[in-house]
């Protein structure tokens, strides 16, 4: 086989270089050479991707300003120096501090602050509310014991003024006299003594406040003890009350009370000595001693009626109550106080045939009397004895209100 002539290769001359042309044409002369070898790239067909990265790259390398600012248009506000203040720290300091003590002494001193509980101020205030209670309990009892020396006291003086109108009686035979003196000498020193004794419950000048508080407290207590009526002893229960309204009387009677205590019982009278019944009695209302008292006058009345019952006795018969043997003996005595009236009953003994007219006797003194009226007399049959002569009788008669 023949061979074939091979071809001489042309060699090209170097060209000038050419201008360089805009990018736009060699990216279309790339395009045009490689899309043609190869076919064009995935990855670049989609430019626009690359166009905004360059947009953004191309924006932020631009600057913020249009011009680049100058140090002469820049207004900077300089940084102001504080200088210290030595004297507004201190004037800072104190006024914290003063606010601080006085918020301590509000809260120690307040008596509406108790946010942390009782504050001196407030146990202060209810020390001194517990010492004027405990004073005001001290003053009631006080009023008590003073209430319970004056029963005492009108007891025992109402046996010495009885037992020394008896020793002056003419009436009462000198032994009796004799026993009564002696009960006298006896009963002047106990009535010395409780009443010194009840002086010094009363002496002292008692606080307003705090007799005001005592008063309360026995006016309250009397409350509760009535609240009970029906539940305990009756009798005992207004003895009780009546104590307790007493006493609160006795805080009261300023007056009696300096009575009492001015009174020097060294040289006091019996004058003096009744006085104090007599002043107790007429400035206390409602009371024991009152009540002891009101009997008292009511026994005065009763004496009066007793006194001319043994005057009209002794009249008929003088030996009457005396130590020698009377012809009348006198059994038993009731006086109706309600009624007002009396019975008599006893017997006439004698040593005749006298004994009716003895009797008789006796009724017509008592119908004679200015306190006695209507006396009847319902005798029984006369008894013979071995030596004398006895009837029984029973005189009924009224007792006359005016002359008492």
């Amino acid at each position: 086989m023949a061979e074939e002539p091979k071809m001489p290769l042309e060699t090209k001359q170097p060209q000038p270089a050419a201008a360089p042309a805009p990018k736009a044409q060699e990216a279309q002369n790339d395009k045009n050479v490689f899309t043609e070898l190869f076919g064009e790239d995935q990855s670049l067909k989609k430019s626009d991707v690359m166009d905004n990265v360059m947009k953004q790259e191309a924006t932020k390398s631009k600057s913020f300003f249009s011009k680049k600012p100058k140090e002469k248009t820049l207004k900077l506000t300089p940084k102001k120096t504080v200088k210290s203040n030595p004297g507004r720290a201190i004037l800072q300091i104190s006024i914290l501090f003063f606010v601080l003590i006085f918020g301590f002494f509000y809260s120690q001193n307040s008596q509406k602050f108790g946010l942390f509980g009782l504050n001196p101020a407030q146990r202060k205030t209810l020390a001194e509310e517990q010492v004027v209670q405990l004073d005001s309990d001290i003053i009631a009892e006080k009023a008590l014991i003073s209430v319970l020396l004056l029963d005492k006291y009108s007891t025992v003086a109402d046996q010495y003024f009885f037992s020394l109108e008896q020793s002056e009686s003419q009436y009462v035979s000198s032994n009796k006299k004799v026993a009564y003196e002696e009960d006298l000498k006896t009963l002047r020193p106990e009535m010395e003594s409780i009443l010194t004794e009840l002086q010094d419950y009363l002496a002292e000048n008692f606080d307003p406040d705090q007799k005001a508080a005592a008063m309360d407290s026995l006016r309250s207590r009397s409350e509760e003890l009535r609240a009970k009526s029906g539940e305990v002893d009756e009798v005992t229960l207004l003895q009780d009350v009546q104590d307790l309204d007493t006493a609160g009387i006795i805080l009261g009677l300023d007056a009696f009370r300096t009575y009492i205590t001015s009174l020097d019982l060294t040289e006091a009278t019996d004058d003096e000595f009744k006085t104090v019944l007599e002043k107790y009695s007429a400035e206390v209302d409602q009371s024991v001693i009152s009540l002891i008292n009101s009997i008292r006058d009511s026994r005065i009345v009763w004496s009066k009626v007793f006194d001319e019952f043994e005057n009209i006795t002794k009249k008929v018969d003088p030996l009457f109550n005396t130590e020698f043997e009377s012809n009348l003996q006198v059994a038993d005595v009731n006086f109706n106080t309600t009624g007002f009236s009396a019975v008599v009953s006893g017997s006439a003994i004698t040593d005749d045939t006298k004994n009716f007219t003895l009797i008789s006797n006796y009724v017509d003194e008592l119908n004679n009397s200015d306190l006695f009226e209507n006396a009847d007399d319902r005798s029984y049959a006369k008894n013979l004895l071995e030596d004398n002569y006895q009837s029984n009788f029973r005189i009924g008669f009224n007792i006359t209100l005016e002359n008492l």
